[in-house]
């Protein structure tokens, strides 16, 4: 609905029938998604609602979340995705896609479906927030959703994302008070002696996780 939220308030709105898709060749070009607005620079987001439709976008450099792309400084506080559908790679939440710069997320809801797919880069999925940093905050929300890598089987750790039912990458910042019932499906990404692709391993450069938190930490 906008591309950028600027210092500005946007509350009380609510979508349906969302329907976004894009894809560049271009992997450098960064493309910053969410059904109310691609980036929230130090802006408020309040009670805005995505009920039903889809995102889809595919570029190594894409931001999507079901609200907000980008929410860099910005507040989005009981902004809820309820069902919309959300298919790509690169940085994917349910709500936010990066959370930075101090931006808060709070009581926010999501119950939407995201499907990740091939990416060579080691990308973030999260059911709230794919990647949070820079003192970013989330706290008191809840995923409900399924978060599901989708691409074909494999057991290269170089193209396998974080994933997490809250925050997919935790790299700083806070995380608390938050509630997950969803489900995380890594079942293509094996190692090929058949077991799990980087769990507990230290070496590995993907975490995926049925709880809270993918991966933490640089």
């Amino acid at each position: 609905f906008f591309q950028t939220v600027d210092y500005g308030t946007v509350k009380n709105l609510y979508f349906a029938n969302v329907n976004i898709s894009g894809s560049t060749n271009n992997n450098t070009d960064a493309i910053i998604v969410g059904a109310v607005a691609g980036t929230n620079n130090y802006g408020n987001i309040e009670n805005c609602d995505v009920k039903s439709g889809k995102i889809g976008v595919y570029t190594y450099n894409a931001w999507i979340g079901g609200v907000v792309g980008f929410n860099c400084s910005g507040k989005v506080k009981d902004s809820d995705n309820l069902g919309v559908e959300i298919r790509g790679y690169g940085i994917l939440g349910g709500v936010v896609g990066l959370n930075s710069m101090g931006g808060t997320v709070n009581h926010c809801c999501s119950k939407s479906a995201i499907y990740y797919s091939y990416n060579t880069d080691n990308g973030s999925v999260g059911g709230i927030v794919g990647k949070n940093q820079f003192t970013a905050e989330v706290t008191n929300c809840t995923n409900s959703g399924k978060i599901k890598y989708e691409s074909a089987s494999s057991n290269d750790a170089a193209i396998a994302p974080h994933m997490g039912q809250i925050i997919g990458w935790l790299v700083d910042g806070v995380q608390k008070n938050n509630v997950c019932s969803g489900t995380t499906d890594y079942l293509n990404l094996r190692t090929s002696a058949g077991g799990f692709l980087g769990i507990g391993a230290k070496n590995q450069k993907r975490y995926c996780s049925t709880e809270e938190v993918g991966r933490t930490g640089e």
